[in-house]
């Protein structure tokens, strides 16, 4: 894509990266009664937020000290409910109890409530973060906990694929230099406008978590990247850049649409909203450009889109073990490369075959290369299609 104006464009994409950064150095920064020694946080529900008679309460704790028991208290009615942290078990063994936690609740009554976190550790009992909401009669029963492939993420799935469909359709119609600058622009805006409203909405709900939060996943460098890919001059470099965005873009962000993982959050929230526009938006935006610069995975670029991939997680995992030395004292979790999401996915199947972290890991590098030459395969067969037809 031509830019006529690249030093602006330039200081633009520096300002989104140094924007990014900062608000997650803000992040790591204990909020409300929250300090460097100890702190809780409620994930879900959030003030105001209307829910079931019956969810999870999700939230996180943490300690320097060793924490001998957490409640939950919610009022009125004095109800107290015990708070068990969740772990990663291994072979029936616990290799690592996390910060976070996920606890089940069922209010009987419908009308306000309030609850807060209460955890004793060898310092006392402190309190953290008490949160309002309400369980009006419209609602009372059932769950408005996320599941996956219920029907609102498989809508989510529907729209992410009719958007491809409609942009798709739109180029074909009117294949042209102005078509592709108005979708370029449009993908590389939604990915700048989904990260700067996503990470204002955790520092606004105080629930920004170091070890997870921050700009690290492996979708968080895809956006970036996806945005260098649009605005390169065609050359070599940036077909080896779309032959990387084929693991980094199109295979980590479906698989992230695929088994997201929502921390309770539900249709409308913005959270839900920006996880599934983002990740929609890279799967889309590199398949677009396949089809636009007529730019496919070629198979001798995997060895050195294999090699960077390694070194970038190597940094990763690195940085990952150094996050348990800040609040909340846990190794960070980006990319998963410590543990597989609580919630399930395909990383479940890799930790069998192969072990827990960071021996999964290995399996994670073997199933991009299968994965990569899958499509590469497919992208092959096409062209052949194409070729016998024209004859």
């Amino acid at each position: 894509m031509d830019i006529k104006n690249k030093k602006l464009f330039y200081s633009l994409f520096i300002g989104y990266i140094v924007l990014m950064i900062v608000l997650c150095v803000i992040g790591t920064i204990p909020k409300g009664s929250n300090t460097w020694e100890q702190g809780a946080t409620f994930y879900f529900p959030y003030d105001d937020q209307v829910l079931g008679t019956e969810f999870n309460i999700k939230g996180s704790a943490y300690s320097k000290n060793d924490i001998e028991s957490i409640n939950i208290v919610i009022q009125p009615g004095d109800i107290i409910i015990p708070v068990e942290m969740e772990r990663i078990i291994y072979n029936n063994e616990e290799i690592l109890t996390l910060s976070t936690f996920s606890t089940p609740v069922s209010i009987e009554g419908y009308g306000d409530y309030s609850a807060t976190i209460a955890m004793k550790d060898s310092g006392g009992i402190h309190e953290y973060d008490q949160v309002n909401f309400e369980v009006p009669k419209i609602i009372a029963s059932g769950s408005r906990e996320f599941k996956m492939f219920s029907l609102q993420h498989i809508i989510s799935l529907l729209v992410v694929l009719i958007a491809y469909i409609i942009i798709f359709i739109m180029y074909k119609k009117y294949p042209n230099s102005k078509t592709k600058n108005i979708i370029y622009a449009f993908i590389a805006l939604g990915i700048v406008i989904c990260d700067i409203a996503v990470k204002l909405w955790l520092l606004k709900n105080g629930v920004f978590k170091a070890s997870y939060d921050a700009f690290l996943h492996m979708c968080d460098i895809s956006g970036p990247l996806l945005i260098i890919l649009l605005f390169m001059k065609d050359s070599k470099n940036r077909q080896r850049l779309f032959s990387m965005m084929f693991i980094w873009g199109v295979l980590g962000a479906a698989m992230a649409l695929l088994t997201p993982e929502m921390r309770g959050n539900v249709f409308p929230s913005l959270y839900f909203l920006t996880f599934f526009i983002k990740h929609g938006i890279i799967v889309i935006g590199v398949l677009i450009v396949g089809v636009i610069e007529q730019y496919r995975p070629r198979l001798r670029h995997l060895p050195i889109v294999i090699v960077i991939s390694i070194l970038i997680v190597g940094l990763i995992y690195g940085a990952n073990r150094l996050l348990i030395n800040i609040p909340p004292f846990e190794p960070g979790n980006y990319m998963f490369l410590s543990y597989p999401p609580t919630g399930g996915s395909a990383l479940d199947i890799l930790v069998k075959l192969f072990g827990p972290s960071p021996y999964y890991i290995v399996g994670m590098v073997l199933l991009a290369v299968i994965l990569y030459t899958l499509m590469w395969v497919i992208y092959l067969a096409i062209e052949k299609l194409k070729t016998i037809k024209d004859r």
